[in-house]
């Protein structure tokens, strides 16, 4: 069974990789976060497809292994996080700082 995060990454993978469009609709478990994915790929519920960071330290404990050769490559996007209702001139700083940054690339 597949299992499905929120950046559903499974229909690009398998055009790639099988050679083949995924159907509309197919088998699956959906997930709103990659790390309920990869889980439930511990706990043997599924397949997930995943960023090989979130999972290495998985993989060299042997508690997942890549079953699928192959991997996807795509743009890279970045989010700032921080707690919601922290705010401060320091944060402020480096915010605009970065989106400066971004604008120059």
């Amino acid at each position: 069974m597949l299992l499905h995060d929120a950046h559903n990454s499974w229909p690009e993978f398998i055009d790639r990789h099988i050679g083949q469009t995924a159907p509309a609709s197919y088998k699956g478990i959906s997930f709103n976060q990659t790390s309920h994915a990869i889980e439930a790929a511990i706990a043997a519920q599924g397949i997930v497809l995943a960023n090989r960071d979130f999972v290495a330290r998985d993989m060299a404990e042997g508690r997942l292994t890549q079953v699928i050769e192959g991997s996807l490559s795509g743009p890279l996007d970045f989010y700032l996080v921080w707690p919601r209702y922290r705010k401060s001139a320091a944060l402020g700083t480096v915010v605009a700082w970065m989106s400066e940054e971004a604008k120059r690339k």
